[in-house]
């Protein structure tokens, strides 16, 4: 993603630098990890948090479907940016999920 996006950032690396710039003082940057699994976390906030994104993968909660959301957020750069194919990138997709889905791999998201 990021060799997909490299001419259209998805991310703002120096938001701090940016709220300085117009005017704001005191500026912390704070990144937040979100788990995707709660088994091998150690902290009771973020096994908690890892329970919930579990919950979602899971479709506990409605309206939340993560290959559709990956699939989206992955479908415009790399087809578009890459000249993947949407069979290339609906396979990455189950890659990732499986990833995400094997507890024995550490994946969190950073906020």
């Amino acid at each position: 993603m990021q060799k997909a996006t490299a001419n259209k950032p998805i991310a703002c690396p120096d938001a701090g630098t940016m709220l300085e710039r117009a005017g704001f003082v005191d500026v912390k940057e704070i990144t937040f990890p979100l788990p995707f699994s709660s088994s091998w976390v150690r902290g009771t906030r973020e096994r908690a948090t890892g329970q919930w994104y579990k919950n979602l993968v899971h479709q506990e909660v409605k309206n939340f479907d993560p290959v559709s959301m990956i699939n989206g957020l992955s479908m415009g750069p790399l087809t578009r940016n890459l000249g993947w194919s949407k069979a290339q990138v609906d396979d990455l997709v189950a890659r990732v999920l499986q990833c995400v889905e094997n507890e024995d791999i550490h994946t969190f998201h950073v906020l």
